[in-house]
């Protein structure tokens, strides 16, 4: 099996996979997610405050409960495809 050659702070030596390009995908996801929670909760807060009152109680959670599930279903998502990714980068020293 291929074992690259670590180098310090474990980057592959000779390889384009290095603190600048890991830092911004780090950069990108930690913001997409921090937008991604803020506006989940945005919706949540605007969602009970303004059209709750419309329907019944279990409508209300049920669209609560779909935010709760939908928003870290997106999260794991999206860092779970950029971690696959960056090992790939690490294992093939691109």
């Amino acid at each position: 099996m291929f074992r690259p050659r670590l180098g310090s702070m474990g980057f592959v030596h000779g390889s384009m996979l290095g603190p600048r390009r890991l830092l911004r995908g780090i950069v990108v996801r930690l913001g997409a997610s921090i937008a991604l929670v803020t506006g989940g909760l945005v919706f949540v807060v605007l969602y009970l405050g303004f059209f709750a009152v419309r329907y019944a109680w279990y409508t209300n959670l049920a669209v609560v409960l779909s935010a709760a599930i939908l928003v870290p279903v997106l999260l794991v998502a999206m860092w779970v495809l950029w971690g696959l990714g960056m090992s790939r980068s690490y294992l093939r020293g691109v």
